[in-house]
């Protein structure tokens, strides 16, 4: 069989034809068999999804797509309860657009308080939040860390303050995120003064949270303050009777009548205090937490969880108002399920 040879347009003809078939044409050709049985409103929120995914990778700098990758991913698994809200409002395809928007634009400025550009981060980046085991982040993080992470509670609160006024952007996940997100943040400063209070400021700011290396400074540190508080008077006052007895008896007195007035004083606040049966800072912080933990879920009880919060002030916690009136909102109006996961 003889091979024709193709003139030059002829090659030409099917170079473009393969081109448009593999090239727009084809990818069209997908595209309509993807969206293919779906409703307007899905392809509505596909296409919006893929216009926000181009936009970062157009517009943004090239350390800002994290953050994209971190809340795009929320707004897709709440696709159920946007189209719900779609077909019950009776949207426009506009309309829904505008709202997913809004929303991935909400998801990204909370990454951005509670992952400021400006320092590191012990909060995994994989994704926009999970809840805190407190444990771990005292021992996996620097004080640093935590210090600026709670720095951010203010704008936080704010910010939460701005959502409670934004009622199409509430869904039970990001009543979920916002209370675990700010109950987190002050879990961890209350944690940080506690710290502060039972070891001291600088033992805690060389040690942090380390078990091994507070009891090593403890170790070296106690026997040292006893004997500096209890022998040092008694040896200075030795020195100084040398030159002068009398000096040296006045001098040792008065120190020793010095610790003996602070020891009395610090036994005199204990004893007030059991008598008072007012619960100390580290029972608080143990309530806090334990009202924190509430928020674990998967599986979440607005009352158990109210309740817990609760029992948290009546020790003595003063929770910030978004807190409670998310809670207050969410029992009022249950969702059907509340979970910790978006869709």
């Amino acid at each position: 069989m003889t091979n024709i040879p193709e003139d030059e347009d002829t090659h030409e003809t099917r170079s473009n034809a393969s081109g448009e078939l593999f090239g727009a044409d084809f990818r069209d050709f997908l595209a309509q068999i993807a969206s293919a049985g779906k409703s307007e409103a899905d392809i509505a929120f596909d296409k919006c999804i893929a216009r926000i995914r181009n936009t970062s990778r157009e517009l943004f700098q090239e350390k800002d797509w994290p953050r994209f990758d971190r809340s795009i991913p929320i707004v897709e698994r709440l696709r159920s309860e946007i189209l719900a809200r779609y077909t019950a409002e009776g949207w426009s395809s506009a309309q829904l657009e505008a709202h997913v928007d809004e929303l991935e634009s909400y998801l990204r400025h909370f990454d951005e308080i509670i992952r400021p550009t400006y320092f590191p981060n012990f909060l995994q980046n994989g994704h926009l939040w999970l809840h805190l085991n407190i444990g771990d982040i005292f021992l996996n993080s620097s004080g640093q860390q935590r210090e600026n992470f709670k720095d951010q509670l203010p704008e936080l609160r704010q910010f939460i303050s701005t959502y409670l006024g934004k009622p199409p952007l509430h869904y039970p996940y990001l009543d979920w995120l916002m209370l675990d997100a700010a109950a987190a943040s002050s879990v961890i400063e209350c944690m940080e003064m506690l710290m502060v209070q039972r070891h001291g400021a600088v033992t805690y700011a060389i040690c942090g949270a380390n078990p091994w290396k507070l009891l090593l400074i403890k170790s070296i540190y106690r026997p040292l303050s006893f004997a500096f508080n209890w022998a040092g008077p008694g040896l200075l006052a030795w020195w100084i009777s040398g030159y002068s007895l009398l000096a040296g008896l006045i001098i040792g007195g008065l120190l020793y009548a010095l610790n003996v007035t602070f020891l009395i004083s610090w036994a005199v606040g204990k004893v007030k205090r059991a008598l008072s049966g007012k619960p100390s800072f580290a029972a608080i912080v143990e309530e806090q937490i334990s009202a924190y933990a509430s928020l674990y879920g998967p599986v979440l009880h607005a009352p158990t969880i109210r309740a817990a919060f609760e029992r948290a002030v009546q020790k003595g916690m003063v929770w910030g108002q978004e807190a409670m009136t998310i809670l207050d909102r969410v029992a009022a109006n249950p969702p059907r399920v509340w979970t910790n996961s978006a869709g």
